[in-house]
């Protein structure tokens, strides 16, 4: 009976996920809609490292092997960037023919600073036209996002589902959101850092299948983000490195976990030791040569007083965070909206700590103190030059996820008055930055207005326009915010009640069990 109810609540459950999944697509398609080619940090470039990659894929300079001539549509410099009023409609002339442009060194194929992985995916979708390619990249960036992230939590089990997604979605809002559908490969690398510590952590709390599902997500997760930059290569590491530390009573009893952990590490060492990234971290910096340089603790104590425009920068919160090319700033609310949300989350998912728990927030917090501190300091920079709050996102999915860690079931610590008002207020931030980053672009925002439309000097050539993109996208991840937030999450109380019941259950056998051994 018990068996047949479960089944019957998993049935309810199954329309749910599909809403869900197809809200979370619509969203990052709006995104990935919102913006001009060109729009991503430096995707100048990203995007010559994508249509170059691989010897012959673009003409190069005879002489000059460190010159390459990207198609004539991929910009060296885009016109509207560095200048929020001037609008993508700057770009209107490019022609659809794919011309060798410019000779440029500036692209991958000079240092490899980037692991390859991400500019050969991307590359396969180049088509013959630099609109559609560049809409085909975002597109297929931002599905695999959602099915990733859809298969994670389908694959977690009941109690940890929360873990697949809340991370990513709290911390979304609004740089997040402007990487996951771009050519930038820090959407790799967000992406995969949310997914394989989760993954490796529930492997060790379930068998057949759904272990080889997690280990599959695992796997995936590793190559999305050492696969796309070194330094998420490196957190790759710390959150295999975590989970292990975190389950190391249970490593003995779980050899095969070990066995592919230790793949993951060598997978992602590999990825960073042959990345240019690996010079930067370990020796020169940013390359950075600051007008006054001063002792190494001066630089240290100055920027540890700025860390927060860093830690927070990507909510939307400081000086540093516009978007874009550094020249799309967002209303203050929406950093004021965010940084509420997602700190009232956080700390109320503190309210249960046990040793193992303390010991990754402890772990995560110091590698977001001192890795920006690090590199800041072999630069002699301080914090507003070089790092920028993208650098540290990963960390903070990371920090949001194992703050959620509990003994029993990880669930929304709202009861749902405050899920309604946490959910209205990402709901706000997100709405207010999918309308600012698509106005920055359609007219630039010396534009006011509701209304995308009107007096539009740039737009997709699509038969939707700018308004209902921004209105189909605000709604979308409406519904996505309310249903991971509210109480219980994505279970619904019914089934946590019922999981706690198990949980309980299970507790009161194996004492059982100890006793009659003993």
């Amino acid at each position: 009976m018990q068996n047949e109810r479960t089944r019957t609540k998993r049935a309810r459950l199954r329309p749910h996920a599909w809403i869900m999944v197809v809200a979370g697509a619509l969203t990052l398609i709006s995104w990935a809609l919102a913006s001009a080619p060109g729009s991503a940090p430096d995707d100048n470039y990203h995007m010559a490292s994508i249509w170059c990659f691989g010897d012959g894929s673009c003409p190069t300079v005879p002489g000059e092997p460190s010159l390459r001539r990207p198609p004539a549509e991929v910009p060296a410099a885009p016109c509207f960037s560095q200048d929020s009023d001037i609008s993508a409609g700057c770009q209107e002339g490019l022609s659809d023919d794919m011309l060798p442009g410019k000779a440029t060194g500036v692209g991958n194929w000079n240092t490899d600073s980037y692991p390859p992985l991400f500019y050969a995916t991307m590359h396969l979708l180049i088509t013959g036209d630099l609109y559609s390619s560049t809409l085909l990249m975002r597109v297929f960036n931002g599905v695999l996002l959602t099915v990733v992230i859809g298969s994670l939590i389908a694959a977690l089990p009941r109690r940890l589902k929360p873990l697949g997604a809340v991370p990513i979605l709290i911390t979304s809002v609004p740089l997040g959101m402007t990487l996951f559908a771009s050519t930038n490969p820090s959407s790799w690398a967000i992406a995969g850092s949310a997914v394989v510590w989760p993954a490796l952590y529930a492997a060790f709390e379930v068998r057949g299948r759904r272990r080889v599902a997690l280990l599959a997500l695992f796997v995936v997760g590793v190559l999305m983000a050492s696969g796309s930059r070194g330094d998420a290569a490196l957190f790759t590491i710390g959150g295999i490195g975590l989970v292990l530390l975190m389950r190391w009573k249970e490593l003995l009893a779980n050899k095969t976990l070990v066995v592919v952990a230790a793949a993951g590490l060598a997978i992602s060492a590999w990825f960073f030791l042959t990345s240019g990234q690996a010079t930067v971290v370990v020796s020169g910096g940013f390359g950075i040569e600051p007008k006054k340089v001063l002792p190494w603790h001066q630089i240290a104590v100055a920027n540890l007083q700025q860390l927060p425009v860093l830690w927070a920068g990507s909510l939307g919160f400081g000086f540093m965070a516009s978007a874009g090319w550094l020249d799309t700033p967002f209303p203050a609310l929406v950093g004021f909206s965010a940084t509420t949300a997602w700190a009232v989350y956080v700390f109320g998912s503190w309210r249960e700590m046990f040793p193992a728990k303390v010991f990754a927030v402890s772990g995560v917090g110091v590698a977001m103190i001192l890795y920006p501190l690090v590199m800041l300091g072999l630069s002699g920079a301080k914090v507003g030059t070089g790092f920028q709050p993208r650098y540290l996102l990963p960390l903070l999915v990371i920090l949001t996820g194992v703050s959620m860690l509990s003994r029993r079931v990880v669930a929304s610590p709202f009861t749902r008055f405050q899920a309604v008002l946490a959910t209205a207020a990402l709901g706000l931030a997100q709405s207010l930055a999918l309308h600012t980053q698509i106005r920055r672009y359609v007219t630039g925002l010396d534009v006011g207005g509701i209304n995308l439309d009107r007096g539009r000097e740039w737009w997709w050539d699509l038969p939707i326009s700018a308004t209902a993109t921004w209105v189909a996208g605000s709604l979308a991840f409406a519904i996505l915010a309310w249903y991971f937030l509210r109480p219980s999450g994505l279970l619904g109380s019914a089934i946590v009640d019922e999981i706690e019941r198990e949980m309980e259950h299970e507790i009161e056998e194996t004492g059982r069990r100890e006793v009659v051994t003993t």
